[in-house]
């Protein structure tokens, strides 16, 4: 298969934290796009007092502090997801379908060699290729631990 990396390039990284590394940028993604369908409104205690869940205010305007936030939050996911697009863009045909079998539908290995016609070796390469491009791509070990 043209341009999965050789297993010599491969056994140079973790996959177990590459791997890792991953789920935990798809989970942030997924807690992102929650929060942004979900950001809740000041709400107003019986003293008239303006309580914010964790957002602080900037400007004295309720409505203004409101559609900051909201704004700060759809920037923050748009950047996410075209970086995230960007990335999955990059792999090659098989490798895509691999990653986001893997990654996004959670399918099991025997279920995807069925589906590609791939041995579980190969279908091993394919998904340790995809995952560490992915995440090189997206330097998802200095993203995450910084």
């Amino acid at each position: 298969m043209n341009g999965l990396l050789s297993d010599s390039i491969i056994n140079q990284f973790d996959y177990g934290v590459i791997k890792k590394n991953i789920i935990d940028f798809i989970s942030a993604i997924n807690l992102l796009s929650f929060k942004l369908k979900n950001i809740e409104r000041p709400k107003i205690t019986p003293s008239y007092e303006i309580k914010y869940n964790c957002f602080v205010p900037t400007t004295s305007s309720k409505i203004e502090n409101f559609v900051i936030k909201k704004i700060f939050l759809e920037e923050e996911i748009k950047e996410i997801i075209s970086k995230y697009t960007m990335a999955v863009n990059s792999l090659n045909e098989i490798e895509r379908k691999v990653f986001i079998k893997t990654y996004i539908y959670e399918q099991k290995d025997d279920v995807m060699c069925f589906e590609f016609g791939l041995n579980a070796t190969k279908l091993l390469q394919v998904k340790k290729s995809a995952s560490i491009k992915f995440s090189t791509i997206l330097d998802l070990d200095n993203l995450l631990n910084n």
